[in-house]
């Protein structure tokens, strides 16, 4: 599903390239959104339009063309990479929130994911929420990783 809107908003964003005119690439927006079925505000349809129009936004629709890219877990949801690298300590694992977002950072890797861990405070907790959360299931973290020496 995600694949499929991002090949639809990139066929707009190629008509933008080629149309001068505002108010049909307005029009083509909204458009797109009817089409879709999607229900949302005229300040939304708006946002949307000046997104596309803004060219340092088309590198998240056209991901194919990128090596490397480097996105918040937000901006990754439903996106997949051959590798993810993510740091320890920006997911302390304390509530649900944050083993919610810290699920979605690691699933987001397809072969290889790396999590950094620097010796710090919230690297300790995650290590230590980490091992709780593993030990549930009778699993310890070199059960799950490959930990250098």
């Amino acid at each position: 599903m995600v694949n499929f809107f991002i090949v639809k908003i990139t066929q707009v964003v190629n008509f933008f390239n080629i149309t001068t005119g505002k108010l049909i690439q307005y029009q083509v927006v909204k458009k797109f959104i009817d089409i879709h079925s999607y229900s949302t505000k005229r300040e939304h349809v708006e946002k949307l339009y000046q997104t596309i129009l803004d060219s340092t936004y088309h590198v998240a629709f056209e991901p194919e063309k990128y090596k490397h890219v480097a996105i918040t877990f937000h901006s990754s949801k439903g996106l997949e990479f051959d590798q993810v690298v993510i740091f320890a300590e920006d997911y302390r694992l304390s509530d649900m929130s944050s083993i919610c977002n810290h699920y979605v950072a690691v699933t987001r890797a397809k072969h290889k994911l790396i999590i950094v861990c620097i010796n710090n405070f919230n690297t300790g907790i995650f290590l230590k929420k980490n091992a709780e959360i593993l030990s549930e299931s009778n699993l310890c973290l070199t059960d799950v990783a490959l930990l250098p020496d």
